[in-house]
C-alpha cells in the first residue's frame, strides 16, 4: 500500500472540521483517508493547554520533521563515504 503524508490543505480540513464537532470518521470520509490517520493526526499535533488543532502548526512541524530525516540520511551518507576514501 502506497503512503501518501497529509497536505497543508488536508491539515487545513482536518482543523476546520473539529471546530465544527465532525468526527473524525467523517473528516477521513470526507478526505479520503482512513479514520487512523486522522486520529494519528490529531493525537500527534494537539495542542496541550486547549487540546485544540491548528493544521497551520501540523504542517509546520511535519515539514520540519521531514527535513531532519533529510539531514539525517545526507549525514549517514557522507560519513559512508568518508570511509570509504583511501588513506
Amino acid at each position: 500500500m502506497l503512503y501518501h503524508q497529509l497536505t497543508q490543505e488536508e491539515r487545513y480540513l482536518i482543523a476546520g472540521g473539529r471546530r465544527l464537532l465532525r468526527s473524525q470518521r467523517e473528516l477521513a470520509e470526507e478526505l479520503g483517508r482512513a479514520p487512523s490517520t486522522i486520529s494519528r493526526e490529531v493525537r500527534r499535533n494537539v495542542t496541550p493547554h486547549d487540546g485544540g488543532y491548528r493544521g497551520e502548526k501540523a504542517h509546520g512541524y511535519a515539514v520540519a520533521s521531514g527535513l531532519a530525516q533529510v539531514r539525517k540520511l545526507e549525514a549517514g551518507t557522507m560519513a559512508e563515504q568518508r570511509m570509504k576514501l583511501p588513506s
